[in-house]
């Protein structure tokens, strides 16, 4: 496979820029600045009071993960129902919006302390937590990530 086909299905599949140095692109070249196709959208736009996470989760080998749910807990490990939940497509892409509150909070999570990004598979079963809080800051906050699962959680 040639170094630019590679890149193109590398950007297609939303891999990190680490991969694509494999690949010899470099972050100038205008391969790497496409984001990875969202069904004809650009990047998610918050609302001015809001957030959006967004991107995708791969399981060990870097292949999409669909049908998982993506949500956010807090520090003791309890579902934050005020910021809703996703299911990954297809491709492992998911959208989580939450468009915030009339007033602008002082904190980016009235109540809810820090925020973590919690990941279960069709049957309910944790499959991944970040170690590190999610902090998106309201009406400023656009935030990509890619999730890529332990090779020993069972994501379906």
């Amino acid at each position: 496979m040639s170094k630019r086909l590679f890149h193109i299905l590398a950007v297609t599949m939303g891999l990190p820029l680490a991969v694509l140095a494999l690949a010899g692109a470099a972050p100038s070249d205008p391969l790497t600045s496409v984001a990875a196709p969202v069904s004809k959208q650009t990047v998610p736009h918050d609302a001015s009071t809001g957030w959006v996470l967004y991107g995708f989760v791969k399981d060990a080998q870097l292949q999409p993960v669909s049908g998982v749910t993506i949500f956010l807990v807090d520090s003791r490990n309890v579902y934050q129902p005020t910021f809703g939940s996703t299911k990954t497509d297809y491709r492992g892409y998911f959208l989580l919006n939450y468009a915030g509150t009339t007033t602008p909070a002082s904190s980016p999570t009235p109540g809810a302390g820090q925020l973590f990004i919690e990941i279960t598979n069709a049957k309910s079963q944790a499959v991944y937590r970040s170690t590190n809080p999610f902090m998106p800051v309201p009406g400023s906050s656009t935030n990509y990530q890619t999730i890529v699962l332990p090779a020993t959680s069972a994501p379906h």
